[in-house]
């Protein structure tokens, strides 16, 4: 079980988001960090740390670094998955 870290930009964009696609993405983020299961969306991204990965929630990417000694998952990034990646 991980704990979940949001940044303030994911943030303050979570809150513009419709509520029900905002509930769509942050419960999918939960039930990453609660669950051991490996068939989620979520793939290290190259040319990033070593520790950064990406998970898919329909047309939204979330950016996020994983601690696995603190089981820690930090959001870094939640956008519309053709601006993220810049």
């Amino acid at each position: 079980m991980y704990r979940v870290i949001i940044a303030a930009q994911p943030q303050k964009y979570l809150s513009r988001l419709p509520s029900t696609l905002r509930f769509r993405i942050l419960k999918s983020l939960y039930e990453y960090a609660d669950s051991d299961c490996l068939s989620w969306d979520v793939k290290l991204l190259k040319g990033w740390t070593n520790s950064t990965y990406r998970m898919r929630v329909g047309n939204y990417r979330i950016i996020f670094d994983k601690n696995d000694v603190l089981h820690i998952i930090a959001v870094q990034k939640i956008w519309p998955r053709g601006d993220v990646y810049k």
